[in-house]
C-alpha cells in the first residue's frame, strides 16, 4: 500500500535543515581553530529520538531545530587527494559527496557557508547535504526552500513532465481529420514560432481529473532526457529546474513522467518507415531496426534512469519525499495489421509497410515498455504500461472510422496520422490526439485511486476514453499481437454472447477464451475458421 502523509505528518527530511547543518559544520570547524563562530552560551542540543537522523549524517531534526546525534559533533570525512577542491575553498567533491580537503580546516571565514548560492539543476547535490558541485566549484543549494516551515499551508499539486506523449502534442485534433481541429487547445505561449512545447488543455495530467489537487503540466514536445535534466527547450529552463521551483512552493502529491522515446529515436524510426513506404524499403530490416533497438539500451535506458534519479532528489530535498512518482510507457500508434492497401493507407495517414507496422506494434513498442518497466523497478517508482492502451483504436485499425466527422469517440482513431502538407504539422504525426490523451488521462486517474505499483491500462474495445480499464499485477490481459490480422483468443466468455466461438473485444474479433479447455474449435461448416482457431490454441499452449 502506498502511504500518504498530511503535511503535518510528513517526515521532515534533510531539505528542511541542510543549511542549518552546513552552518553548524562551519561552526564546528571554526571551533577546532579556536574561532568563536557562535554567540556565548549558544548550544546545539543532542537528539533525543532514534529516528531524528534519517540519513545517518550525524545531524538530526527535532522541535524545528537541528540536533546532534551522540556526544560528539560529526564532520564530513577528509579524504585527502580524493577530495577535489577546484575553487580552493576547503570544500571539495569526491565523486559522490561533499568532503574536506586534507586534515586542515579551510581558511575562508566560517560564515556564510562556502560556495555561491545557486538554484535549479546547476548545483548538483547528490548526497543531499545542502552542498553540491556545479561543474567547476563547490556550491550550495539555495536556502530559500530549505528553511520553509514544515507546517506551512501549501497547495496540493500533481505534475507531469517529459516529452510530447504527455505534454499534449496533437491535442487540437479530434479523431484523425484535419477538419476536426480544436481551436485554442494549446496553452497560451506553447504554440508559437518561439515555443512549440504544445501543452494542451486535454494533456493526460489535465484529463486525469483528480479532485482536490491542481494539475500542472511542464512537459514539452520533443524533449529528451538531456532537455529535461539540463538544457531545457524553447527558452524555458530545464524541466528539473522547473520541478524544483514548483516543489519548493507546493505540496507535490504525484509526478507522472513520459521520457525515452526521443532518446531512442522514435521520431527517426517513423521517418525511416515513411520513407521506406515510398521506396518499398522496410524500416524493420535488421540493419535499420537494430540501430534503434541499440538506442533503447544505450540512450533511452540511462536517460530515463537519470531522469527518475533527479526527480527523486528534487522531491527529497524540498520536503516532498512522500510524493508518488510514476513512469509511463507509450501506446502503439499503429496496429499489428491493417486491411487497407497502400493508397488507402496514404488517405488514412498510416504510410507504413505491412511488416513495419507489425514491427512497431509487436516488437519496438513492447521493447520500450519492458525497458522502462525495468528502469522504474530499479528506481523503486511506479510504472504505468500503455503499450496496449490503444488496441483497436490505432491508425488504420479495422474497427474504427477515420477522417470523418463522427461524434462518437468509440468510432474514431486515438492517434494522429502521418501529417504532411495541408494535412497538418508533421510534428503531430503518430501522437495521441485529443481522444487518446483523454484515454491516457483516464488511466492516470484510475492509477491515482490504486495502491499498486505496477499498472497496465487497456481500452474496453467498444467504449470511449472514459471507459479505460486499469489492471494491477497478475491482472494483465492477454493481447494477441499476431500479424496478418489473425484474431486473438477472447479473455472473457462475455465477449461471445451468442456462443458461436467468435467474440469481440479490444476492438478486434477474438476466438474462444484464454484456456485451451474453454475453446471449442469445432464450429460447423466454417472449416477455415476452425483451423485458424486450432492454430491459435496451439500457440497459446506452446
Amino acid at each position: 500500500m502506498i502511504q500518504k502523509f498530511s503535511r503535518d505528518e510528513r517526515p521532515i527530511g534533510r531539505s528542511k535543515r541542510s543549511l542549518s547543518s552546513a552552518l553548524l559544520l562551519v561552526a564546528v570547524f571554526a571551533s577546532l581553530l579556536g574561532i568563536a563562530a557562535s554567540p556565548a552560551g549558544a548550544q546545539t542540543p543532542t537528539c533525543v529520538l532514534d529516528n531524528s537522523d534519517s540519513d545517518g549524517d550525524g545531524f538530526g531534526w527535532e522541535n524545528n531545530q537541528t540536533c546532534i546525534v551522540g556526544a560528539s559533533t560529526p564532520a564530513p570525512a577528509a579524504t585527502g587527494a580524493e577530495c577535489v577542491d577546484s575553487d580552493g575553498d576547503g570544500f571539495g567533491w569526491d565523486g559522490t559527496a561533499t568532503c574536506l580537503v586534507g586534515t586542515s580546516t579551510p581558511t575562508p571565514a566560517p560564515a556564510p557557508a562556502p560556495g555561491p548560492a545557486t538554484t535549479g539543476a546547476e548545483c548538483v547535490d547528490s548526497d543531499g547535504d545542502g552542498f553540491g558541485w556545479d561543474g567547476t566549484a563547490t556550491c550550495r543549494v539555495d536556502s530559500g526552500f530549505q528553511q520553509a516551515r514544515p507546517d506551512e499551508a501549501r497547495e496540493r499539486v500533481v505534475i507531469s513532465l517529459g516529452d510530447s506523449y504527455i505534454s499534449g502534442e496533437a491535442g487540437d485534433l479530434i479523431g484523425n481529420n484535419s477538419a476536426e481541429i480544436r481551436a485554442g487547445a494549446y496553452v497560451d505561449g506553447t504554440d508559437t514560432s518561439n515555443n512549440r512545447c504544445h501543452r494542451s488543455d486535454v494533456a493526460p495530467i489535465n484529463s486525469a481529473q483528480i479532485s482536490g489537487v491542481r494539475a500542472i503540466n511542464i512537459a514539452c514536445s520533443g524533449a529528451t532526457s538531456e532537455n529535461v535534466l539540463n538544457t531545457g527547450q524553447w527558452g524555458e529552463g530545464s524541466q528539473i529546474g522547473q520541478l524544483r521551483t514548483l516543489a519548493q512552493e507546493n505540496d507535490v502529491e504525484m509526478v507522472v513522467i513520459s521520457i525515452g522515446g526521443n532518446d531512442a529515436g522514435f521520431e527517426d524510426l517513423v521517418a525511416a518507415c515513411v520513407t521506406g513506404f515510398a521506396l518499398d524499403r522496410p524500416c524493420s530490416a535488421p540493419g535499420t531496426a537494430g540501430s534503434f533497438e541499440r538506442r533503447v539500451e544505450n540512450d533511452l535506458k540511462p536517460g530515463a534512469d537519470a531522469t527518475l534519479a533527479a526527480v527523486k532528489q528534487v522531491l527529497a530535498t524540498t520536503g516532498n519525499s512522500d510524493a508518488r512518482i510514476v513512469l509511463q510507457s507509450y501506446p502503439s500508434p499503429v496496429p499489428a495489421f491493417t486491411p487497407y492497401d497502400g493508397p488507402q493507407r496514404i488517405n488514412h495517414g498510416c504510410t507504413f509497410l505491412a511488416d513495419d507496422m507489425t514491427y512497431i506494434n509487436s516488437t519496438f513498442v513492447p521493447l520500450i515498455d519492458e525497458t522502462l518497466r525495468g528502469v522504474a523497478s530499479s528506481q523503486g517508482v511506479e510504472f504505468l504500461s500503455l503499450s496496449d492502451a490503444f488496441v483497436g483504436k490505432e491508425l488504420c485499425s479495422q474497427r474504427v472510422t477515420s477522417r470523418d466527422n463522427s461524434s462518437n469517440p468509440a468510432e474514431l482513431e486515438w492517434a494522429a496520422g502521418v501529417r504532411l502538407g495541408s494535412n497538418g504539422p508533421l510534428q503531430q504525426s503518430v501522437h495521441p490526439n485529443a481522444l487518446g490523451q483523454q484515454a491516457v488521462g483516464r488511466c492516470i486517474g484510475l492509477l491515482w485511486q490504486s495502491n499498486n505499483t505496477q499498472h497496465t491500462c487497456y481500452n474496453n474495445s467498444v467504449g470511449g476514453p472514459s471507459d479505460m480499464v486499469l489492471a494491477g499485477p497478475g491482472e494483465e490481459r492477454f493481447v494477441f499481437r499476431g500479424s496478418f490480422g489473425q484474431p486473438g483468443p477472447c479473455t472473457s466468455v462475455a465477449s461471445d454472447p451468442d456462443g458461436d466461438g467468435w467474440g469481440y473485444e479490444f476492438g478486434l474479433t477474438c476466438v474462444g477464451t484464454l484456456g485451451a479447455g474453454d475453446v471449442d474449435c469445432d464450429i460447423g461448416a466454417r472449416g477455415d475458421e476452425a483451423r485458424l482457431c486450432e492454430l491459435i490454441v496451439d500457440r497459446i499452449n506452446e
